[in-house]
């Protein structure tokens, strides 16, 4: 019998470099560690994945005036881009984007180029009922 893999949803909101970096970390090693993994992008993350702009540099309020530093040495730790962690860890199956109905509405982008990038458009029911049984849900 084979083993039910655990489900692991992240619920992406934020476009901000740092929090689009910290979603793909998260999902890239869940996925690749062999979890069946779900990001649903919502409002400006659902934004720039679809518009291809997850790389761009823009840190969150938080940081103030340290921003470009943390993203340097980020970049020196880690180079490789959010594209590129997507597109090696993808091919595994065990990873998927989400966009929710609602926010391709929202955010006027059409439903064609969001299909062209993510897996599926969803309802937020069936989101939420996707992500009842997940053993890890996150909200970035």
């Amino acid at each position: 019998m084979t083993e039910k893999k655990r489900k692991f949803v992240i619920f992406a909101h934020s476009g901000t470099y740092d929090k689009l970096y910290q979603t793909t970390t998260l999902a890239v090693t869940a996925a690749a560690m062999g979890e069946e993994v779900y990001v649903v992008l919502f409002f400006e993350a659902l934004r720039k994945f679809v518009e291809q702009r997850s790389d761009e540099f823009d840190m969150s309020p938080e940081f103030q005036n340290q921003g470009k530093d943390v993203y340097e040495k980020m970049k020196v730790l880690n180079p490789n881009s959010i594209t590129e962690m997507v597109d090696t860890v993808k091919c595994l199956g065990t990873l998927r984007f989400l966009a929710c109905s609602a926010n391709v509405a929202f955010m006027g982008l059409k439903k064609e180029d969001v299909l062209a990038r993510v897996d599926e458009i969803m309802g937020l029911p069936s989101i939420l009922k996707l992500a009842a049984d997940a053993e890890t849900k996150l909200y970035i």
